[in-house]
């Protein structure tokens, strides 16, 4: 017999990893990992760490991959941090800190989308100090929802954004709504046409850092239109002249809460101007 290691390189087979190393800031550390693939559908990894400096910490990743209904995934890690003042932040997290958080993607039918995305963290400090990847790419993860349907000429979008971490600050969308006309012909006319509008409520949260709010919270309505007509004309057969005239309306409602200080407002914006582009090229 002649002993042998056999891997598969595709990623669906079930493994340990382990990543042993030493950290200033952690000690001497090794995070290990369990991936494992039930079916077609269900897969996710087991972690569980250790940092001499912070202790030990662990959690799981949970991957649903339901066809027609999308993509789903759910992640949690909690960590008894032994040292959370290390660095002497101006805010020191709690000794227990976690995080969890849920990403859900579909396209269940032609031209209709569903996005949701849940963010949870214990403290401001949790990614920066143990998920540096993830903190570069977004120090301040949010939470919304939202649905966007398309049709031939236009799109239909809805989005809510609300926060549960607060000491992030953040402007709740309760929601917006948005619908987006894109440039398309009038009728057999020359003429084309294209607009954005929009109404949602807004709430601008500031941050609570040590149980005080560093500002002070209002929230207001607010609606907007915008509509222009475009007239593409090409002169010699090279030259392309884009006229064009449009409007916005836009209307601010009363600011309400301890930081709401102006009344509600309309205004209106006439624009029109024209755009020359032309293209050469030689082989």
């Amino acid at each position: 017999y002649f002993p042998y290691y056999q891997h598969r390189l595709d990623g669906s087979e079930n493994r340990f990893d382990f990543t042993p190393g030493y950290r200033t800031r952690y000690g001497a550390f090794v995070l290990g990992s369990y991936t494992w693939r039930l079916n077609d559908t269900v897969d996710g990894v087991l972690r569980a760490d250790y940092r001499s400096k912070r202790g030990g910490a662990g959690g799981a990743d949970l991957n649903l991959h339901l066809g027609q209904w999308g993509e789903t995934a759910l992640n949690y890690y909690y960590l008894h941090d032994e040292d959370p003042s290390y660095g002497d932040p101006a805010e020191v997290p709690p000794a227990d800190r976690q995080r969890f958080g849920l990403n859900y993607n579909a396209t269940p039918y032609t031209n209709l989308n569903f996005k949701a995305q849940v963010n949870y963290l214990s403290d401001s400090l949790l990614l920066h100090d143990f998920f540096e990847s993830d903190y570069r790419l977004n120090p301040q993860p949010s939470t919304f929802v939202e649905i966007t349907k398309l049709f031939n000429n236009f799109s239909f979008d809805v989005l809510t954004v609300g926060r549960i971490n607060e000491f992030f600050e953040t402007v709740e969308r309760l929601p917006d709504v948005q619908l987006t006309g894109f440039r398309q012909q009038v009728f057999d006319t020359p003429l084309y046409y294209e607009s954005k509008s929009s109404i949602g409520y807004y709430n601008r949260e500031f941050a609570i850092t040590n149980e005080v709010p560093t500002g002070l919270d209002y929230a207001a309505a607010r609606a907007d239109t915008y509509q222009q007509l475009t007239l593409p004309q090409t002169f010699l057969g090279w030259l392309n002249v884009i006229p064009r005239v449009g409007g916005r309306w836009s209307y601010y409602g009363e600011a309400s809460g301890p930081g709401g200080t102006t009344e509600a407002t309309s205004r209106t914006v006439f624009n029109t101007g024209a755009e020359a582009t032309f293209k050469t090229s030689r082989l």
